[in-house]
């Protein structure tokens, strides 16, 4: 799908000196979007920028600081549990500064400001340059710094460092942030704080831990914190910064990604490590460490080839799993998590500056379209946490003031750097790279030039480039990008009129160079073909694209889904899931027929209608950036007709048996159903639950307890019948997993679930004894998680009488 970067390309400087950059990027200030969906979507997130209020950001770091909050601050992961109070000001820092730079917002400019001069107030308060807003923060880090750090979550989830949630992740989404105000506003004091919070964290804790210790620290979730310092490096020029910045990349992601082992990478929270390798490149920037490079360079190469879904993303219930695992992880309702493409476009952008290639922006435009711009809704702005690959899943959107999610975190950022990558430039000026086709002005003060890209893309397949130059004849070559989805010799390149390239080959940049002029015209034709792409490993099931755009199945709200389910303050995934068996499927004899069955409608760009399916006689197709508040299918699966028919006998079967399973019920628990849980007098600790497998009529949620944790239920009985407990697990459930189950306070078995290597459920049968039933109307049953495991995920409990 991709031509890959090669490690090697560019490594020409010495070890402990900068390296060379291959590509320069334009400051956000130079290119300003033009009326288009991309644009569309950065005004509705500038006027979100707007509403949220910075002294309820600021909240929780006055009151750690001993001073009086002025706002109390915002609900959601910023005072409720997840706790990770500051979080999303350090991402509004960032995003509200790119987004000054990108539309000149004069309001965005005075909040910053604003929110520096407060920062700079609780540093004084503070009496150093510690300023976060981590409820007992100081005590934690003075804790590190003592060399006591237990992480929490290992070894594929570190997410706590002695029982806190990741305090060093919100030290370095603040530093970021000051970082980018200082870009956007040139705030001096902004400068000055970050130095300090880099100075604090440098000399008072990193300097007062050996390299083991630090690398112990650093198993816990801490975004790019490497990246931050060796930014301060590039402020200062104090070499200190560079050396902690060093000392801040994760040898236990570093060594394997360096020697090329992707493999290492099952089963790791995937968010956590993608911005370890924004920082690896950043610190080899600056220190030419080849080691660094490599890693960041087969890290991007692993998940874009071998770990990425067909809309850009990666991962499934926030993991990165194995490369040959993609039919079961397309029934996760936790997809693919929005944070994921946004650091992945982060890396891409840090990579290009060293290495630019057509593969770089391929993978860019293919993620920014398919999955970015998708998880924003269109109405109020918000955003999706997981976006669901399985047929009949559907999105929901944060609220605006009530969640906090670090989705919104990155979601708050995004949009103001949509401009990043729409054009580069050489580092001496030479030449000029188109490599988006999204309508912007870029102003090249370098060459006094200004260049209007006009397009209506993606529902236009071209681009026209309009030049106005300060100086006659001023001579640069300008490249286009030759796209992976237009075939060789298909790219055709107009100059004022006349026909000049049509012999370039995807891959590569489609080059004119001449003296330009005020007035000199360029077209761009792009013409865009339906193709189809199958899931890795399953031919079975089928993705749309039409050019770089993924096509999605309109397919409604069909289970009792209204308007209001698409927007959660708790919930970051969708409770009304629906068996895969009960959404349209095509029937072919190879997949690659469904192409035969897809047809454009005249009249409505980018619009689709499929036929030969089975449920649906027809089904609408549309980008599926544009699909929003209802059930949608990426992925289509695809049967011939005798595959079909057996499946249907198969699921008569399981019909017939669930019927038999219901005759013989005495109670059950529907998982995951609110009315259900109440009922049976639901009792928890360190207990969470959430949708699961959806596949035809099995159960769709699941609940678990974990480290210790345990949770309970009562069922009635039948006192004077031989009954049995049955139990319900998913087969590829993995982890520690040893819980005992009690019914009434007393042990009647304890269970090690395993992987079974299938994606089915099962169910586990223990007979209650008669003396613990006897005289009795009811019993509770409880699962209690042993330490550092977890109980369940249980899908499914009932009382069943024992058959005779």
């Amino acid at each position: 799908m991709l031509c890959l970067i090669a490690a090697q390309s560019v490594l020409s400087a010495q070890t402990a000196s900068a390296v060379t950059n291959a590509a320069t990027l334009f400051p956000l200030r130079e290119v300003r979007l033009l009326d288009g969906p991309v644009q569309v979507q950065q005004e509705m997130n500038r006027r979100y920028l707007l509403k949220l209020e910075p002294d309820r950001l600021l909240s929780w770091f006055r009151r750690e600081a001993g001073l009086e909050p002025k706002a109390p601050p915002y609900r959601g992961w910023e005072s409720e549990s997840p706790q990770l109070p500051g979080h999303i000001l350090g991402f509004y820092l960032s995003g509200a500064a790119m987004m000054v730079q990108a539309t000149g917002d004069e309001e965005l400019h005075y909040r910053l400001d604003y929110i520096v001069d407060q920062l700079a107030e609780v540093q004084a308060a503070n009496g150093s340059g510690y300023m976060l807003a981590v409820p007992g923060g100081k005590k934690i880090f003075a804790d590190i710094a003592a060399g006591q750090i237990q992480i929490g979550g290992l070894p594929w989830t570190g997410y706590q460092i002695n029982g806190n949630f990741e305090p060093t992740y919100t030290l370095n989404k603040l530093m970021l942030g000051l970082y980018q105000v200082y870009l956007a506003t040139g705030n001096e004091k902004a400068k000055q704080v970050l130095i300090r919070l880099a100075d604090w964290f440098g000399h008072n804790v990193l300097d007062a831990l050996n390299d083991a210790q630090v690398q112990t620290l650093l198993d816990c979730e801490h975004g790019s914190i490497n990246e931050s310092f060796a930014e301060v490096f590039q402020l200062t020029g104090d070499r200190k910064y560079l050396v902690w910045a060093r000392r801040l990349c994760h040898e236990r992601m570093l060594q394997p990604l360096a020697a090329n082992d992707g493999k290492f990478l099952d089963h790791y929270h995937a968010n956590t490590q993608i911005p370890k390798f924004t920082g690896f490149e950043a610190v080899y920037a600056l220190n030419g460490e080849r080691e660094l490079d490599a890693a960041a360079v087969n890290f991007w190469n692993d998940v874009v080839s071998n770990r990425s879904w067909v809309i850009g993303g990666n991962g499934a219930n926030e993991h990165f799993f194995p490369t040959n695992d993609f039919d079961q992880a397309l029934h996760a309702a936790a997809g693919p998590e929005s944070c994921n493409s946004v650091n992945m476009l982060r890396l891409t952008e840090a990579l290009y500056q060293l290495h630019p290639s057509v593969a770089l922006m391929d993978y860019y435009e293919r993620t920014l379209f398919n999955h970015i711009l998708a998880v924003h809704d269109p109405e109020r702005g918000m955003f999706a946490y997981y976006t669901g690959m399985q047929p009949g899943s559907y999105r929901v959107y944060s609220d605006e003031f009530d969640s906090m999610w670090c989705c919104v975190g990155t979601g708050l950022e995004v949009p103001g750097k949509y401009g990043q990558m729409i054009f580069t430039h050489t580092p001496d000026n030479s030449a000029l790279d188109v490599n988006l086709f999204i309508a912007a002005e870029l102003n090249w003060p370098e060459k006094q030039v200004k260049v209007t890209q006009e397009t209506q893309f993606p529902a236009q397949e071209g681009v026209k480039l309009k030049f106005i130059c300060e100086k006659p004849n001023t001579k640069f070559a300008l490249r286009i990008r030759h796209p992976w989805w237009v075939p060789d010799g298909k790219l055709q390149l107009k100059v004022n009129g006349r026909v000049v390239r049509d012999d370039s080959r995807n891959g590569e940049y489609a080059e004119i160079n001449k003296n330009w002029r005020t007035g000199d015209t360029v077209e761009v034709q792009l013409p865009m073909h339906l193709s189809c792409q199958a899931l890795p490993g399953d031919e079975h099931y089928v993705a749309l694209l039409y050019g770089p755009i993924v096509l999605s199945g309109e397919l409604g709200r069909s289970g009792g889904l209204s308007k209001e389910d698409f927007w959660q303050i708790h919930d970051t995934l969708g409770r009304k899931n629906l068996p895969e068996s009960r959404m349209p499927m095509f029937l072919v004899e190879e997949p690659a027929d469904i192409l035969s069955h897809v047809q454009a409608v005249p009249g409505e760009p980018l619009t689709f209608e499929a036929d030969g399916l089975t449920i649906s006689n027809r089904v609408r197709l549309i980008p599926f950036f544009q699909n929003h508040f209802q059930r949608y299918a990426i992925y289509w699966r695809c049967l011939t007709p005798e595959e079909f028919q057996s499946e249907r006998s198969r699921q008569a079967l399981t019909a017939q048996h669930k019927r038999e399973i219901e005759a013989q019920t005495v109670d059950q628990v529907r998982i995951g159903d609110e009315a259900s849980e109440t009922a049976h007098h639901l009792k928890s600790s360190r207990s969470f639950d959430g949708p699961g497998s959806s596949d035809d009529d099995a159960p769709t949620h699941w609940r678990d307890a974990r480290d210790g944790g345990w949770f309970s239920y009562d069922l009635k009985i039948v006192s004077d019948f031989p009954v049995i407990l049955r139990s319900t697990y998913w087969g590829q459930d993995g982890g520690e997993r040893t819980f005992d189950i009690l019914v009434d306070g007393q042990k009647v078995t304890t269970l090690s679930l395993k992987d079974t290597g299938h994606r089915e459920f099962y169910d586990i049968d223990v007979p209650l004894a008669a003396e613990l039933l006897a005289g009795k109307n009811s019993v509770t049953v409880t699962f209690q998680a042993r330490p550092n495991n977890t109980a369940g995920g249980l899908f499914d409990l009932r009382i069943v009488k024992k058959s005779p």
